[in-house]
């Protein structure tokens, strides 16, 4: 299905590339986000959808979780409240 400009399924967040191109392949280096930079992934307007994947495989590693909690006297204070709990 195409969505055009008026179209309900066409907004500021999708702008469908190659429009009429049979068998086109979009890769996620050329899909782009274009919404508000979102500062808990570190993800920016224009950043391309390979590079919001990676920022976000990045905070999801073991490695970055645990140094967010080593740096937050709250969330430290949170996990001992969890590992009480076992």
């Amino acid at each position: 299905m195409s969505c055009y400009p008026g179209m309900q399924c066409y907004d500021a967040y999708y702008h469908p590339q190659n429009q009429g191109c049979g068998g086109c392949i979009v890769t996620s280096d050329k899909v782009i986000y274009v919404g508000p930079n979102l500062p808990n992934s570190g993800i920016q307007y224009n950043d391309c959808l390979t590079l919001a994947l990676e920022k976000i495989d990045n905070k999801m590693s073991a490695a970055s979780i645990l140094a967010a909690i080593a740096a937050s006297s709250t969330l430290k204070a949170q996990l001992c409240a969890i590992i009480n709990q076992c």
